[in-house]
């Protein structure tokens, strides 16, 4: 990988070299390469592609402590924080104010989220990854219910995404430019993990995560054991935002991962002066994938992600 050797049964950490930074030092971005003593598929999980969405960071470390490469079938590489930058400062875009899930496969000769994007998706994932899990949290101020992200329009996305077990999946496209989209087009069987929130570590929605990618390899038999039995796997066809239709302060009625019927109050908004509640309703039977925390939101703003069944079912 990058010109260098990995053994069979070793992990190695590589740095990949986007170039000159500030002062004229080489600025690079830490890969480990677990590399198996036998042959098997090679999974790539990419963490803070937002710099400030480290759930996925911790799941990575938790990984990386439970493979060894001397059982390992396969390979697993890993990118704990593919927005070093932002990462390091606690951002969700690059320095230059861009959300990288918005610009690959990226650009060589374009600004520097172009260069950033281009240089992990040609030199590292394309040639390398049949599989790829991107890891995300939810936004500033929200929350996520552990979830995949999937086109599972694709028959191998399909039968991929089935193997993560008690994670429920949102059939969802995506934007062009995304990680996850690039990655498909490239060849490669994508899925996006969405849990918690932004900013801080949450140890139980961690939990979940790592318990999935463990039956996960188990399941594509790069580690030893059989993945656990779990129930019928939730798909949802669609999601829907709850949006307010003016400014105050949201106050939840709901939790993450409650059921909700339409017309069924979610939360209110209400008016800080203190003589107005405006009931929000759900607009849809479904689950509440993504919530708000409480706080005070302007005209527009989306307070809760529903999941719907409707037409879910998959051949």
């Amino acid at each position: 990988m990058l010109g260098k050797p990995v053994q069979s049964g070793a992990r190695q950490r590589i740095d990949l070299d986007y170039g000159s930074a500030f002062l004229g030092d080489s600025h690079t971005s830490p890969i480990i390469v677990t590399h198996g003593a036998t042959q098997g598929p090679t999974l790539c999980l990419t963490a803070a592609v937002h710099g400030d969405e480290i759930n996925g960071v911790e799941v990575i470390r938790q990984m990386l402590a439970r493979t060894d490469a001397a059982e390992l079938r396969g390979t697993l590489i890993v990118i704990p924080a593919v927005n070093w930058l932002g990462f390091m400062q606690g951002s969700r875009e690059t320095p230059e104010r861009r959300d990288i899930n918005r610009y690959f496969p990226g650009d060589p000769r374009d600004d520097y989220a172009s260069r950033l994007s281009h240089a992990m998706f040609e030199r590292v994932l394309k040639p390398h990854c049949d599989y790829l899990v991107d890891l995300h949290t939810a936004s500033l101020k929200r929350y996520n219910v552990p979830q995949l992200r999937a086109d599972l329009g694709d028959p191998e996305v399909q039968r991929f995404a089935a193997l993560f077990g008690e994670l429920p999946v949102l059939w969802e496209d995506g934007s062009g430019r995304m990680l996850r989209r690039a990655a498909a087009r490239a060849g490669i069987t994508a899925v996006a993990v969405e849990f918690g929130s932004a900013e801080t570590i949450q140890a139980g929605v961690v939990d979940t995560v790592v318990r999935s990618l463990t039956a996960l390899m188990q399941g594509l038999k790069m580690s030893e054991g059989q993945p656990p039995t779990v129930g019928k796997q939730e798909i949802f066809s669609d999601a829907l935002w709850l949006r307010v239709p003016e400014g105050g302060l949201f106050l939840s009625r709901v939790k993450p991962g409650d059921e909700v019927r339409a017309g069924e109050p979610v939360g209110v908004l209400a008016n800080l002066l203190g003589d107005e509640e405006l009931v929000l309703q759900s607009p849809v039977d479904g689950k509440i994938l993504g919530l708000a925390h409480d706080q005070f939101v302007l005209p527009g703003y989306g307070v809760a992600n529903i999941g719907t069944r409707e037409g879910s079912d998959l051949p």
